[in-house]
């Protein structure tokens, strides 16, 4: 049985409004509906100034304490940085913007900075095992800062990544240098490489921080609104529920109109929980 109900702990991420809005806009539109967990995405003209004592920190934080929200994580656009290249100059660049990222994200009082697996090439990837150094000594360094800044990383799946599946992901978390490190499962992104997400969630279970929803049709890469695409999302819930997660669930979804199918995802996903979890 469905129940009818609107799923109000659901955070949203502002990944969708990044060209539509700056991002205290984006905020106060957010919490006027109801929202109170944001992830947001730290890409101009959404966000153009990362300096943690600059008027842009200050004001986010105002912003989230007056609609009495709270901001889970900071993510950076991942087209733009590679924590995995064969270029030294841009794991380097790379390293040294998440490092000012994660000091902005402690002036906005977030409790993660977002991290993925850099990218490979899609025509053609590095061999296997090639950048596991590169790419494995960066990713420390960035854990090693946001502890120092009293942050933990959302290490995220990713269909580019350098570690783009969850067995993968989980190898490179049990490195006691990053017991500071937490999963967040985006369950499009695993559908989009042929995993499945129930699976995938049940992997990620010891060390799962946080969940992405958006749907898309299987086999491909999309953050589509929830009920559009291929994506069983009952499984999911269910899943989640049965794994007893009290973690933050955040929709991201690219639309045209972010926030009505923001709403649209919270109504859906609310009327497919279970009783217990609706009620928790």
């Amino acid at each position: 049985m469905k129940h009818e109900q609107t799923w109000t702990g659901l955070g949203a991420h502002t990944f969708g409004f990044v060209w539509q809005g700056n991002v205290l806009e984006v905020i106060g539109r957010l919490g006027a509906n109801g929202f109170r967990t944001f992830q947001l995405l730290a890409s101009p003209p959404h966000i153009s100034d990362l300096e943690a004592s600059g008027t842009c920190a200050r004001a986010i934080r105002t912003e989230v304490a007056t609609v009495g929200g709270t901001v889970l994580s900071l993510d950076l656009p991942v087209s733009e940085i590679n924590i995995a290249s064969p270029i030294r100059e841009v794991v380097d660049f790379s390293v040294s913007y998440y490092r000012k990222a994660i000091d902005f994200s402690a002036a906005i009082e977030a409790k993660y900075i977002t991290v993925t697996s850099g990218r490979r090439h899609a025509l053609l990837p590095p061999p296997q095992g090639s950048l596991d150094g590169v790419f494995e000594d960066a990713f420390v360094r960035i854990a090693e800062h946001a502890s120092r800044a009293g942050l933990r990383v959302l290490f995220e799946n990713h269909p580019q990544g350098f570690c783009p599946d969850i067995g993968s992901m989980m190898k490179l978390a049990s490195d006691p240098r990053l017991q500071h490190v937490d999963i967040l499962y985006d369950v499009a992104n695993g559908v989009a490489i042929g995993e499945d997400p129930v699976e995938g969630l049940r992997a990620a279970q010891s060390r799962l921080g946080a969940v992405h929803f958006s749907d898309s049709p299987k086999g491909a890469w999309r953050h589509d609104p929830i009920g559009t695409g291929e994506i069983d999302f009952a499984s999911i819930l269910r899943t989640l529920d049965d794994m007893a997660f009290q973690g933050p669930c955040v929709a991201e979804i690219i639309s045209d109109a972010p926030l009505q199918h923001l709403l649209d995802a919270r109504e859906r996903l609310g009327e497919l929980r279970t009783p217990a979890a609706a009620a928790a």
